[in-house]
This record gives C-alpha cells, structure tokens and sequence, in this order.
C-alpha cells in the first residue's frame, strides 16, 4: 500500500513543482494530495516531509488563491505527519522548548507562514484555511508552543476580525464565503482555548481540585486537608499554584480580550442567525473549558466576558416568542424565500436559539453572585421555549430545561 502512496507522493511532488507545464488546477490538485497522503501514511510519511513542506510553504504565497487554500489545507497533516514521526511533544511547560528540536522547526515554520496567510486580502477561503492549519498546529503542539506566537497571533487575529466585519457589513462577502470564514475563526479560538485550558489544568499540584460545576465547566479551587496528600507549596515556586495561574490566565486574556469585542458584533441582534450561533457557541465553549479563577471577594474571571453579553442573548432568546420570526441569512440573501432558503433560514434560527440557551446555561452555572442572577433573569425567556405555542427544535427545548435547571444536561453547541 505503501508503494502506491510513495507513486502519488512522487506525483504530487512533480505537479507541485512544475511552474511550466502544471496548471493552476493540477497545482491545487497536488497540494491537496499531500494532505491525504499524509494522514493515510502516518509515520512513513517522515523522509518525505521536508521537501513536501518546503513546496507548501512556497505554494502559500503562490499567485493564484486556490494553491494558496489549498497548500494551507495540506500543512496541518504534514506539519502532524512531522510531529508524531520523531515523537510526541510533550505538553508540559517545561518541556516547551523541545519542540523545536521534535519536529525539526517544521511547526514553527507552518506556523509563521499560516500568520502570514490570516493577512491575505485577497481570498476569504484562504484565511479560512489558514486558520484551520493554525488550529491543527495548536492541538498537535500544545499551549507552550503556541504561546511563543502569541502576540503576533493576538494582533493579526484582532485585525482580521474586525476588518472581516467591516467587509461584510459592506456585503464585499458572500453568505457562504462569510460562513466559512467566521466558521473558521470560531474554530481556531475553540482550539486555542481547549489547549491552554490542558495544559493549566495538567500544570496544577496535585492538592488543587478541578470542581465539577452544574454547568459541566471547570473552577479550580484547593481541596480540604484531609481530602489530599500533604504538598509543599514552595515546591511551586514563589507564589505558588495561584501566582501561575494568574500568569497563565493572562496570557489567555491578552489573546480574548482583543478578538472579544469582535465576537460581541458577531452576536449582535442585527446579523444573521448563523453568526449569532457562532458567537454563542464561541463563548459557552470557552467558558466550559477554561479553569477560571475565583477572587477572595467571590468573583471570578469569566464575570467581566458574562456581562455584556446577556442583553444580546435576552434578544435573541425573545425572538424565538414570535412565530413570524423565520431568521435572517444576510442583507446578501434575496428576500423572497424559496423553500430550500426557508428550510436553511429555520435550521439556522433553531441552532442559534439552542446555543443561546446552552450559553445562558454555562454562565449561569459557572458565573458568580451576579452573572447567576443575570442568567435568572433569562428564566421567562427559557420558559417560553417550553411553551406548546412555541414552535422550536426538540435540542432547543433540551437546553432551555438545562440552562433552568442549570445542570450538565445540555446538547453540545453547534459547530
């Protein structure tokens, strides 16, 4: 089997390679070769990483924008296929450095050619997939890896959000281009906030509990005495477990703070029903993953992200009331709703409706003193999602019961 793929590799190779007789499609074909090629060979992809690399890297900057896509949608397999060929990296903060030397620099290679891609002006699809790359990069990699980037990744990403949005409120995009870029973007921010919060959590002490909230979301706080084994906090260093929590929880805030404002417009009562779903999603799965610290006057980190988002969920929560509310697609979409637009525009409409709950439902559970009364204050709302009247999915049901009774019984957000 081998053989055959060792055949295509060689192929792939040529086709990428050749300026004179490839032509833009054979180039793209090629490039995208290489990542199934990849992910089917494994560990014997290895001799062949560097010279495949080295062609994606100089395929990224080509002129025509589908080689650009696709040579970002082949690095993340390669850049995996480099990584798990000489071994894994460990994720521990202290090993960060070993990385470079794991998977012969190809990572930060990728990783500075996909930052250089989220600045490309010319092609939504190719940020998108240079955002996908970036995502694969950070869960093959780790928090240590990527946190070396983090200032360059906080300020393109800060950029590229808020000059996407001015894009699209000047309709330069279209309704799927706009989908699968935001849908990108989400899914970068969900990555990065799942490794960081894996690698905080891997990094405490053994005497610091992970409490399982109603919310299915994670606090970290310090068990009884007699519930662990005795451990020396000096052996943390000076200001133990807290002192680097607090480091670690900053260094996640330098990256949020900056694309948070952005994710606010997305959930803004003016745009479409997807991207209200994106936003939501975004942020519950955020708040479900991160260990949050509380603060000796009882709040906690998440409150200040909570706040200013219960007034955006309070109206779209309220939408679901009016059963002449089918949703909206965008200015871009044509408003006479052919019945393929329609069944679109209501599955759009019930997905929003049901992160937006299941948003409610995570920061009711995992908020303090005020966020919790906030999410109360959404109960009428929920209420009337249970309403017979109401005509909405079975899954928004689901997590308008959860988020009430601010339980772990809720369906996940969609992607």
């Amino acid at each position: 089997m081998f053989s055959l793929a060792q055949e295509a590799l060689d192929e792939a190779i040529r086709g990428l390679e050749d300026d004179e007789t490839s032509t833009c499609e054979e180039k793209t074909n090629a490039a995208l070769a290489f990542a199934a090629i990849a992910r089917v060979t494994g560990v014997h992809f290895g001799k062949y990483v560097d010279a495949t690399i080295s062609l994606l890297h100089a395929g990224a900057v080509a002129l025509h924008p589908s080689i650009r896509s696709a040579c970002f949608k082949a690095l993340g397999p390669c850049v995996t296929a480099s990584i798990t060929t000489w071994s894994k990296p460990l994720r521990s903060s202290a090993q960060s450095t070993s990385l470079h030397a794991i998977s012969e620099g190809h990572a930060d290679a990728a990783l500075v050619t996909c930052l250089l891609g989220l600045e490309d002006d010319d092609d939504a699809d190719t940020v998108a997939s240079a955002c996908d790359c970036l995502a694969s990069i950070a869960q093959d990699a780790g928090w240590p890896f990527v946190r070396h980037y983090l200032k360059r990744l906080s300020k393109r990403l800060g950029r590229l959000m808020t000059e996407r949005a001015l894009c699209n409120k000047k309709r330069q995009m279209s309704w799927q281009t706009s989908q699968r870029l935001y849908g990108a973007l989400a899914h970068l921010l969900c990555a990065l906030s799942s490794v960081w919060a894996q690698d905080v959590v891997s990094s405490m002490p053994p005497h610091v509990l992970l409490a399982d909230l109603r919310g299915g979301g994670r606090m970290l706080e310090e068990a009884a005495d007699d519930e662990v084994p005795q451990h020396d906090d000096q052996a943390d260093g000076k200001g133990g477990w807290e002192a680097r929590l607090a480091a670690a929880l900053a260094d996640w805030q330098s990256l949020f703070d900056v694309v948070y404002p952005s994710v606010l417009d997305w959930a803004g009562p003016h745009e479409p029903d997807w991207l209200r779903r994106l936003a939501f999603g975004l942020v519950a799965t955020v708040a479900r993953q991160a260990p949050w610290r509380l603060h000796d006057d009882g709040a906690s980190e998440l409150d200040r992200y909570a706040y200013p988002l219960f007034p955006l969920l309070n109206m779209s929560l309220a939408q679901a009331a009016d059963a002449n509310i089918l949703g909206n697609a965008g200015d871009d979409v044509e408003a006479e709703h052919t019945p393929e637009l329609r069944n679109t525009l209501w599955t759009a409409k019930q997905q929003m409706l049901q992160n937006a709950a299941f948003c409610v439902g995570v920061l009711g559970a995992q908020g303090t003193g005020g966020v919790a009364m906030e999410a109360l204050k959404v109960e009428p709302l929920l209420m009337a999602l249970l309403d017979k009247s109401c005509v909405v999915d079975d899954a928004v049901r689901d997590n308008a019961v959860g988020a009430l009774s601010c339980s772990c019984s809720l369906v996940a957000p969609e992607d």
